[in-house]
């Protein structure tokens, strides 16, 4: 097991992939600090492969934990935890082709932004399968934020206990043209101070909901469960 722990940088505090194609396995990430993007691992642009890794307690202006910009990255088995931001993406910020896999995305922090996992603008691959994101905290826009007509495409994941301390969905936050397909997931248990406690869907959005548990989550203002703003919402089998 590769050990990479308090380093400093401006963007990558601990692991900076830029162009071509990385392996990284069995490694713990932590304490790393950027100033900018990415304290513990920052992709622009390049591959990476991310297995079996823990990357926690890591701080960034942006993307505490993970960096993912104009990249192709694959994160498999992973926890991320306890990381976090200035401003946006406590736990990965995603704008890309990103995706995780059987991941635990757990108790990191945003002061502005998406305290757990954001994907941003169009992709190709990008999504979360089979992933526990849960006790993430942000000032907005949720625990998983899907912004800018981002396409992500979420199946299998417990989304519960996330707080967003100001507006947006306190478990999902879809904004700005975002269109993702959330399919047999559980969001329970999650707050927000404004709009819905679960999720929260903007005029402009298309997501397509299926075969998902909302359960217990609470607003201080509206919808509890699910707030659709406009938009052209598809909810089925719920």
């Amino acid at each position: 097991e590769c050990t990479i722990r308090n380093n400093t940088a401006d963007s990558g505090g601990g692991l900076e992939v830029r162009g071509g194609m990385a392996t990284v396995d069995d490694c713990l990430i932590t304490g790393n600090f950027a100033a900018s993007f990415g304290g513990g691992i920052r992709v622009q642009p390049g591959r990476a492969s991310v297995q079996r890794c823990t990357i926690s307690n890591n701080s960034a202006n942006m993307g505490a934990g993970v960096w993912c910009y104009g990249a192709d990255a694959i994160f498999t088995d992973c926890t991320i935890s306890g990381n976090n931001a200035q401003a946006d993406g406590g736990g990965a910020y995603v704008t890309g082709d990103g995706r995780f896999i059987g991941c635990r995305i757990t108790g990191n922090a945003a002061v502005s932004q998406s305290g757990g996992l954001r994907f941003q603008g169009p992709s190709q691959t990008a999504g979360a399968d089979n992933c526990w994101i849960s006790e993430n905290t942000c000032g907005s826009r949720g625990a998983l934020t899907i912004i800018d007509s981002a396409t992500p495409d979420i199946s299998n994941c417990d989304i519960f206990g996330n707080g967003t301390m100001g507006w947006g969905g306190g478990g999902i936050h879809c904004e700005y043209r975002s269109a993702p397909t959330i399919t047999n997931c559980t969001i329970a248990g999650n707050t927000s101070t404004d709009s819905s406690g679960g999720l929260y869907s903007m005029s402009g959005c298309s997501p397509h909901i299926e075969a998902c548990l909302f359960d217990g989550n609470h607003s201080r203002n509206n919808g509890g469960g699910v707030e659709l703003d406009g938009g052209q919402a598809l909810m089925s089998n719920c």
